[in-house]
């Protein structure tokens, strides 16, 4: 989605930020735009209203982008509710200046403290659930019932709820996790990631059943060979930086990155 760890990363924290709200005429926000789009295209017959945003391995950027899709789809008119479901490293609460409690695990120790979990944020339409109080069990707890109860609850308090979860190869929570939403969106570094992690990070989540709706590339450099074209957008910042946002899996099947992690041959 971006071309630079600068343009998602505060200089003095290191912290995803809320950039779609900061900088709302800038390419990178027009980036998330397109993604919201490509999303709400990619199934027609059954509209997305649970995602699941998560990354092959740690900083990869899954938290910036589910925060700043989060906030975009909530400018576009729609109520969302973005959960902070990474127990284990959360930032959400970080990206949206709010302390991490109550949130998710107060939310499911004490089912009458869901409402306090829930809080407003400075986007109109956006609401956050983050992690709360420590945990001392993150996977038994995303396992559990009274999380599918509460992601059934959070889905008719809002129009869309996005949970941003743990890497998939770290922990299982998000491969327990993407069974219980529509789809999946994975995150990947273009400049890091290699493809056997890609892959099995795919293959993990294809492999309980989960509907993996397309993958989002981050920090994507410029290329003299035309690499970029082969992706849904492209969009320049001025300083030599490309914003590329989506790669639906009707995509995926004629692009370099789409055989790179196996989906079909050119």
């Amino acid at each position: 989605l971006v071309g630079s760890e600068m343009c998602i990363r505060d200089r003095a924290n290191g912290h995803a930020k809320l950039l779609v709200a900061e900088q709302p005429l800038q390419p990178i926000a027009e980036a998330f735009r397109n993604l919201r789009t490509s999303l709400e295209f990619s199934s027609l017959d059954r509209p997305v209203r649970t995602l699941l945003v998560t990354s092959p391995l740690p900083t990869e950027g899954k938290t910036f982008t589910s925060v700043n899709l989060a906030a975009v789809i909530a400018q576009g008119g729609k109520s969302v509710i973005l959960v902070d479901a990474d127990l284990r490293h959360p930032r959400v609460h970080r990206a949206c200046d709010v302390s991490k409690a109550p949130g998710l695990v107060d939310a499911l120790l004490s089912p009458e403290a869901r409402a306090t979990a829930i809080r407003e944020t400075g986007v109109p339409g956006l609401r956050i659930v983050t992690a709360g109080a420590q945990a001392p069990n993150p996977a038994e707890l995303l396992a559990s019932e009274r999380m599918a109860d509460l992601l059934a609850w959070l889905q008719e308090q809002a129009d869309v709820v996005i949970l941003d979860s743990p890497p998939v190869l770290a922990v299982t929570d998000a491969a327990v996790l993407s069974t219980r939403v529509d789809g999946v969106l994975l995150v990947i570094n273009s400049g890091e990631t290699r493809r056997p992690p890609a892959v099995q990070a795919f293959e993990r989540l294809t492999s309980v059943g989960s509907q993996v709706l397309g993958v989002a590339l981050n920090r994507l450099a410029p290329s003299g060979d035309g690499y970029y074209y082969y992706y849904y957008s492209y969009y320049g910042d001025g300083r030599g930086r490309n914003h590329t946002s989506w790669i639906a899996r009707s995509k995926i099947a004629r692009s370099k990155i789409g055989r790179w992690l196996g989906f079909g041959r050119a």
